[in-house]
């Protein structure tokens, strides 16, 4: 691969699989792509890891192009350095499940592949929809493909309107809301969806519209699920933390799995 000016964003191709696959998995899963059967791997020819890389590449330079709100890097083949394990994980799970003799090498992975494949998805969909990335030191213009000149100017997303469930673009300027239930000011997460933070990768957005909620275990004990800095976290209601992971359901049907998570007790959505 060539020099570029692009310094900021990077540059991902199937070996950096290795990342989130074992490279003993990748040395011996790999395969070329319109290989006929029995024809010997070719690492030098185009590769299912390069593949998967590619097209998960892709996807999140689509979603930042559909937002309008960040440059594209004229570095085809680069994303923003906070959504690079995101992409790994979407190009992973496609590397995964597009070779079944794949699968039993990696079964016990399998659930946390899926799980950090359901996070990158959830948020390849945040940064479609406005959510702050960083800057490429190479950025594209209005093309999102070549770089900014008289005739391509740059992309800085001016007229665009930026909010969520919790507030406006105003709002979030604010750093508050007024709650149109209590009146009272609500303080918004720095740098969620519409404040540039500098580079910094936002928090995931809670999957649910914002609790407090009551959610009871099938023991019937009871918790209280509240978002706290972007995150659902449980609250038992005997003030006993669990000792392994439980599942809890609201009155509105929405269930958690329940689980202490670096001393907090945080409630994962189950879909």
């Amino acid at each position: 691969m060539g020099s570029s000016p692009e310094t900021r964003w990077v540059s991902l191709d199937g070996s950096d699989l290795s990342q989130v696959l074992s490279p003993d998995v990748l040395a011996r899963q790999d395969w070329n792509v319109g290989a006929k059967d029995g024809e010997p791997f070719d690492p030098d020819k185009p590769t299912g890891s390069d593949a998967a890389v590619a097209i998960a590449v892709a996807a999140l330079r689509g979603a930042v192009q559909n937002a309008g709100r960040c440059p594209l890097s004229v570095q085809e083949d680069s994303v923003p350095p906070g959504s690079v394990m995101h992409v790994l994980a979407l190009a992973a799970w496609a590397f995964v499940r597009g070779r079944p003799s794949v699968v039993p090498v990696v079964l016990e992975s399998m659930q946390s592949l899926s799980e950090a494949r359901r996070k990158a998805e959830a948020w390849l969909e945040r940064v479609r929809t406005g959510a702050t990335v960083e800057e490429p030191s190479w950025p594209a213009g209005a093309d999102y493909a070549t770089p900014v000149s008289a005739s391509n100017p740059s992309v800085d997303g001016a007229g665009v309107a930026w909010g969520d469930l919790y507030g406006d673009d105003a709002d979030y300027a604010a750093g508050q809301r007024t709650d149109p239930a209590s009146g009272q000011q609500v303080a918004l997460p720095v740098d969620d969806m519409t404040v540039d933070g500098g580079g910094m990768v936002p928090e995931e957005a809670p999957a649910t519209a914002p609790p407090p909620a009551v959610a009871k275990d099938q023991s019937g004990a009871l918790y209280t699920i509240t978002v706290s800095n972007g995150v659902l976290v449980a609250q038992p209601l005997s003030g006993q933390w669990p000792v392994s992971p439980v599942v809890v359901v609201d009155a509105s049907g929405a269930r958690y799995q329940v689980a202490v998570d670096n001393g907090v007790l945080v409630a994962e959505p189950i879909e």
